[in-house]
């Protein structure tokens, strides 16, 4: 037993730290403010935090269980159920400690100095203990200085971490573009069953594997909660286990018999004499020692507490997942206070189900607390959910972190769809479960009243579906089928969406990977709601849009309007006098988001569009309006800029480019209200070229018409955007250069 500690004493977790780092060499390049560096720090101090607590979990007597390697992460199941995970990542620029522990059980780090592992020293110089009842675990900080700062837990706060010349220790290496991993080596020999780990300082720990020794005590998240003279008893998980002792603070009794471990609370006081009184601890640990027939241990400790009064029946469960394949999900739950539990799968674009739902349709947990779900959907993203239950007594539905099924490699998007995988427009989920059957549109087609009122298409590459339906529909989900190419759509009639009709929650219009050409359309205008509803979804994902001269969508309802309205990553062919996106009239609708990004808005002739306008309704309120990295070229507004509202509650207009191949001659940009400018949104690193000889606002009037914060004016860009990246007017292809490429839309 003493060899095992010894030999686990300098074991550092590195958990999950190579992806957050692997870009510090970047980073002080683009930070160039002390606030900004420390900021980028925290996941870092987080990882290193991580490291420390998983330290003392391997320097407390347990062995491991099992270890297994995925994408060069460890994850190692030590035999009293923990489990922690080893990255042989790098550090980055920040020279963070690397942490260990003497053969006495003291803290002791390395700060890259060439001096090796020194103590870690309290405010009174005194060695940091690690173990036992005094035992600290320090927290790691950086100050915004940016130094090391560690707190020990004992009133005195962060203190700076001194290093062996008792110098402050930097966080941020100025000056050093080097980087540091935790580990020089990490090697796991199935044959000889053990896990060597050898850090950068050349200290190595070899650590047992058993795969034959383990106990759990199940059932022990959080604090054990127990009323004067209470009994509890919980279930031991155990494989090889030949003897166990148990420790108990004053007052406390604990035994275990059959696999079953029983606390029994204090009496209120225990006494030793007739005049002296000893009170027992109330909050403190119940340590369970398991030991193996050749002399592995595991130890595991369970907190536990005494109550002045009655204790409160309280379920609780945290739920993590940790594998995925195409078709399964593996998770793991800490329970406490439980007689019994549920756990259900549900699509991650699903709401989150009801207690009574949990009972009624999700699976009954049982002894196991890692479980394995299976017949899921590929390349689908889940949320883990676990009731737990304490008899009558339901504890509140906890939800794990999202988990993505790993995706199949499918040929076509119909494919996808029939094998039941989540294809994402806009960010809405569209999936066979959800919308039903779907039609293959194999040769042209067109859509007419006899189509249905839920329609949801694939159109194969070459082939052209036509709208020519005059009745109102329910749902239209247009998407081109190959992965590769867009496929055509033709409006030669209004498309006519009623909320009346639909069998779904929102009617709904979504366009993905396709060429929608709305200028064959022969009425005024080519969209309109149909039937009085504030629920309409319109989505444009990965489109060619074919602007007409006409308004595309006219509302004179103050009783109609979209919930949300989202484009993405479009392209948007302008005629030279383009009609309105939206006309709203002069109807005093409550609209609720619209959402640009990342979209290329361009002339069809290389002279510049002067007159484009989005979005018109002097008496309508946005509830959000979101305009980020769209590219404008050879587009502008008219002096009443492209979104004229009323009324806009909240705005965010972030990283958007406008290139003009002729200034335009009067005022033009992006949002101007009617009535009341936003209160609150994010208006920053927006550009144009070259600079205009008017104004050109984000929001008209600038911090004239608008207080919060951040808001900066649209900016001119020192040189032309597009110099060493693609101009081509003939194709349609405009990729800003490397000095620009955090402004305007990107393409693949």
């Amino acid at each position: 037993m003493k060899n095992i500690i010894k030999t686990t004493l300098a074991a550092v977790a590195m958990i999950s730290i190579a992806a957050s780092c692997s870009d510090l060499s970047s980073l002080e390049e683009r930070l160039d403010t002390l606030e900004n560096k420390v900021a980028a720090l925290e996941t870092q101090v987080s990882a290193l935090n991580s490291n420390i607590e998983a330290l003392q979990a391997l320097t407390s007597g347990s062995s491991i269980n099992s270890v297994s390697l995925t994408d060069d992460v460890y994850t190692i199941t030590l035999s009293n159920g923990e489990v922690i995970t080893l990255d042989q990542g790098e550090v980055g620029a920040a020279q963070a400690p690397i942490m260990s522990i003497d053969s006495e059980g003291y803290w002791m780090a390395d700060y890259g100095d060439g001096n090796g592992s020194v103590y870690i020293l309290d405010a009174d110089g005194n060695k940091v203990n690690s173990k036992g009842d005094t035992g600290t675990t320090p927290v790691i900080g950086v100050d915004s200085e940016g130094y090391w700062t560690v707190d020990y837990g004992d009133g005195n706060g962060a203190q700076r971490l001194l290093d062996s010349t008792g110098a402050y220790v930097s966080a941020l290496n100025e000056g050093s573009s080097s980087s540091r991993s935790y580990f020089s080596d990490v090697e796991y020999d199935e044959t000889s069953g053990y896990l060597t780990l050898t850090l950068m300082n050349g200290e190595v720990i070899t650590v047992p594997v058993c795969s034959d020794f383990y106990c759990e005590v199940l059932d022990i998240y959080g604090t054990q909660q127990f009323e004067y003279g209470m009994s509890k008893t919980y279930t031991l998980s155990t494989l090889g286990v030949a003897s166990t002792m148990v420790s108990c603070p004053a007052g406390w009794d604990a035994h275990v018999v059959d696999n079953e471990l029983t606390i029994i609370a204090p009496s209120a006081a225990t006494t030793t004499t007739a005049t002296k009184t000893v009170l027992a601890d109330t909050r403190t640990e119940v340590s369970l020692l398991a030991l193996s027939a050749n002399g592995l241990g595991a130890i595991t400790k369970v907190e536990v507490e005494v109550l002045d009064g009655a204790v409160t029946v309280n379920p609780q469960a945290v739920v993590t997942p940790t594998a995925s394949t195409e078709t399964t999900i593996t998770f793991t739950v800490q329970l406490s206070d439980i007689t019994g539990w549920y756990y259900m799968a549900v699509r991650a674009s699903e709401t989150a189900p009801t207690a009574d739902e949990m009972k009624a349709s999700g699976t009954a947990g049982g002894s196991d607390r890692t479980v394995t779900i299976t017949d899921l959907k590929s390349g689908v993203a889940y949320i883990i959910y676990v009731l737990p239950v304490n008899d009558d007594v339901d504890g509140e539905v906890t939800a794990s972190a999202e988990i993505s099924t790993v995706a199949k490699e499918y040929s076509t998007y119909y494919e996808a769809y029939e094998d039941g995988a989540d294809i994402e427009i806009a960010g809405f989920v569209v999936n066979k479960d959800t919308y039903g059957e779907a039609t293959l549109v194999e040769s042209a087609t067109s859509i007419t009243d006899d189509s249905g009122s839920d329609m949801i298409y694939f159109v194969n590459s070459g082939v052209t579906l036509s709208y020519s339906r005059s009745a109102a529909f329910g749902q239209l989900i247009v998407i081109g089928n190959s992965m590769t190419t867009k496929s055509d759509f033709e409006i030669n009639n209004q498309l006519r969406p009623s909320q009346q009709v639909t069998e779904t929650a929102n009617s709904k219009v979504f366009f993905l990977n396709m060429n929608v050409d709305f200028t064959p359309c022969a009425e005024n205008y080519c969209f309109a709601l149909y039937y009085n509803s504030t629920a309409y979804h319109a989505a444009f994902d990965d489109c060619l849009i074919e602007y007409p001269s006409k308004n595309i969508i006219y509302n004179s309802s103050a009783s109609r309007s979209f919930e949300y309205f989202r484009m993405y990553n479009c392209d948007i062919a302008l005629p030279s006098s383009p009609g309105q996106f939206l006309n709203a009239s002069s109807a005093t609708t409550v609209y609720g988001e619209f959402d640009f990004q990342n979209n290329i808005f361009y002339g069809a002739s290389s002279s510049t569009v002067t007159n484009l306008r989005l979005m018109q309704g002097t008496a309508i309120t946005v509830t959000s309006l979101i305009l980020s990295h769209n590219t404008f070229v050879n587009v502008a507004s008219d002096t009443s800029l492209m979104f004229y509202v009323g009324t806009c509650n909240s705005t965010t207009i972030t990283n958007n480019l406008l290139w003009e191949v002729t200034a335009p001659t009067v005022n033009f940009g992006f949002l101007r209200c009617y009535t009341t400018f936003p209160t609150s949104g994010t208006v920053q690193d927006n550009r144009v070229y070259p600079a205009p000889t008017t104004n050109c606002f984000a929001i008209h009037g600038n911090t004239n018409s608008v207080s919060f914060t951040p808001y900066e004016a649209i900016a001119t860009c020192a040189a032309d955007p597009f110099t060493g990246g693609t101009f081509d007017y003939t194709n349609h292809i405009f990729v800003t250069g490397s000095d620009y490429s955090d402004y305007g839309a990107t393409r693949d």
